[in-house]
């Protein structure tokens, strides 16, 4: 439960760190952004699959947190560092009567994105690949 709770708390102070701080759809090329990112992370492959499987670890559902630090160039451009950090959720159980088991998987995630920003006009959305 204290888990629980701890993974809400830095949920909701990411988001209001991704409120107080984005930058507007406006924001000029050439200037620095620090994005600040969150989510939910579902595992697949062996992480998702269950205990019973050879490889399987029974993971749930977890939570990422992450930042990047994106310089935007007047052509268009944008190289962004980036590092998260993803956390899944625990499995516990029992192998027998008497023993139990707990396990956990954390992933630090780190690279480099280069973003094409198409011309928008001002205060609109403006789209990236």
């Amino acid at each position: 439960m204290r888990h629980q709770a701890s993974v809400i708390a830095l949920i909701l102070l990411a988001a209001a760190a991704v409120v107080v701080w984005a930058p507007s759809a406006s924001a000029r090329p050439g200037f620095y952004e620090v994005v600040l990112e969150g989510g939910a992370s579902l595992p697949q492959g062996d992480l998702g699959d269950s205990f019973d499987q050879p490889a399987g670890f029974d993971a749930d559902t977890g939570y990422e947190v992450g930042f990047r630090f994106r310089s935007r160039w007047p052509n268009g451009w944008a190289v962004a560092p980036a590092f998260h950090y993803v956390h899944f959720g625990k499995n516990t159980g029992w192998l027998d009567e008497t023993t139990s088991f707990e396990g956990a998987c954390s992933i630090f995630d780190y690279g480099v994105d280069f973003q094409y920003f198409f011309p928008a006009r001002r205060n609109q959305p403006q789209f990236y690949v």
